[in-house]
């Protein structure tokens, strides 16, 4: 390992990767890590993300790592389009379900519609049919969700037990099934 990898507070969890790569494009691409606060989730899915999206470019990082003597390394690292949502960042002065579900729908909706022009995206599409727009506009475009504390948003006092239901409603509707999702991979402590 290079000199930043050689702290006694490093641990190299890389080969997490090699777990996960086997689930791409599976039967078994939905995959749900729950455990308490401080254990390193966030950590994880940031490293999962970096790893397979093809918009970082973290090469030199992971051909140090022990990931970077894998078999199946170079097939997967940097091959995908990666939809990266840290669901516990409130938008300001958040005060209901409505405001925080909005914030996401919409920065999903423009991400989708500048990174594919040829798709026909209207900003009050769900979510869900952008992305299966862009899944049959480009040639059966896929994804790798990574989707860090899902459930922040459970442990808010302005949500209400509806509002819990219609956010797993959103979930289901964005990824249970889909034809453009490779893997899914989500963080919580619940």
């Amino acid at each position: 390992y290079g000199r930043e990898f050689q702290s006694p507070y490093f641990v190299d969890k890389s080969l997490l990767l090699e777990q996960l790569m086997m689930r791409v494009e599976t039967s078994t691409n939905y995959v749900c890590i729950t455990r308490p606060r401080r254990f390193g989730k966030s950590v994880m899915a940031n490293m999962i993300a970096s790893f397979f999206s093809r918009a970082c470019n973290m090469k030199d990082v992971f051909d140090k790592l022990k990931i970077g003597a894998s078999r199946q390394y170079r097939a997967y690292m940097g091959k995908y389009d990666v939809v990266f949502i840290s669901f516990n960042e409130l938008p300001r002065k958040c005060r209901s379900y409505e405001q925080y579900i909005e914030r996401i729908e919409n920065r999903l909706l423009a991400d989708l519609k500048e990174a594919y022009p040829k798709a026909d995206i209207g900003q009050e599409d769900a979510v869900w049919d952008a992305f299966a727009e862009v899944y049959s506009v480009y040639g059966s475009k896929r994804f790798i969700f990574v989707l860090d504390e899902w459930d922040y948003i459970f442990h808010r006092d302005f949500v209400t037990r509806e509002d819990r239901k219609e956010y797993i409603d959103f979930l289901s509707n964005l990824l249970k099934g889909k034809a453009y999702v490779s893997l899914a991979y989500m963080t919580g402590i619940l």
